[in-house]
C-alpha cells in the first residue's frame, strides 16, 4: 500500500484513488492505516529510506551538508506534494526524525551545539522544501518569476539579460546560489 502510494508521487493522493489503485475499497486501507495522514507519513518515511546524511570526516560537514540537501532536492523534485505537506502539515515519522538525529549528531561531532545543529539542519530542510514548492507552483503557472518580470512589465534589460543568462538552468542556479551561500554562512556555535 505504501510502495502504491509513493509510486502515485503525491503526498496529496486521495483515499479513494489509492483504494482504485489497489482495487480494495476504501475501508480496507482504513484497515490498514488509521488515517490519510498516517499513510501520508509512511509514504514521506519510504521516499526518506535511502536518504542519509552524508557522515564525512566530522571537519568537512560543508560537503556532506550540501550533497545532502542536494539528495533531498531529488526526493523531493518527484514529489513536490510532500515537500508542501511538510510545511503545512509537519508530522515526523521514524525516518524523519532519524535523519535528523544523524545531521545534527555529525554537526555536533564538528564542533555545533544541539541547538545550533539543529537551526542549521532546519535551515538547509527549509530551503530544499520551499524552493521544491516554488518550482512545482512556477511550473504550473508555466513561467517563473523572472520570465514574468522580464516580459510582461515594459523594458527591463538587466532582467532580459538575466534571464537571457540563466535561461532553462535558472532553478537549479537558484537553488545552488542559495544553498552555497546558507551553508557557507554557517558557523558551529
Amino acid at each position: 500500500m505504501v510502495d502504491t502510494a509513493l509510486e502515485m508521487g503525491s503526498a496529496e493522493f486521495s483515499m479513494r484513488d489509492l483504494a482504485r489503485r489497489l482495487g480494495v475499497g476504501t475501508s480496507t486501507l482504513y484497515y490498514y492505516v488509521g488515517s490519510r495522514e498516517e499513510l501520508a507519513r509512511l509514504v514521506a518515511d519510504r521516499a526518506l529510506e535511502q536518504l542519509r546524511f552524508d557522515v564525512m570526516a566530522s571537519g568537512v560537514w560543508r560537503p556532506a551538508m550540501l550533497r545532502t540537501a542536494r539528495a533531498l532536492r531529488l526526493v523531493f523534485s518527484d514529489r513536490p506534494a510532500m515537500a508542501e505537506s511538510a510545511i503545512r502539515r509537519p508530522s515526523w515519522g521514524e525516518t524523519v526524525v532519524q535523519l535528523h538525529e544523524e545531521a545534527c549528531a555529525h554537526l555536533v561531532r564538528a564542533g555545533f551545539s544541539p541547538g545550533g545543529a539543529f537551526l542549521a539542519v532546519r535551515a538547509v530542510a527549509d530551503l530544499v522544501e520551499a524552493h521544491t514548492i516554488r518550482t512545482y507552483h512556477q511550473r504550473e503557472a508555466g513561467a517563473s518569476d523572472l520570465e514574468q518580470a522580464s516580459q510582461t512589465f515594459g523594458d527591463h534589460p538587466t532582467l532580459a539579460r538575466a534571464l537571457e543568462q540563466l535561461g532553462d538552468t535558472l532553478s537549479d542556479q537558484r537553488f545552488e546560489f542559495a544553498l552555497r551561500s546558507l551553508v557557507r554562512g554557517m558557523t558551529p556555535s
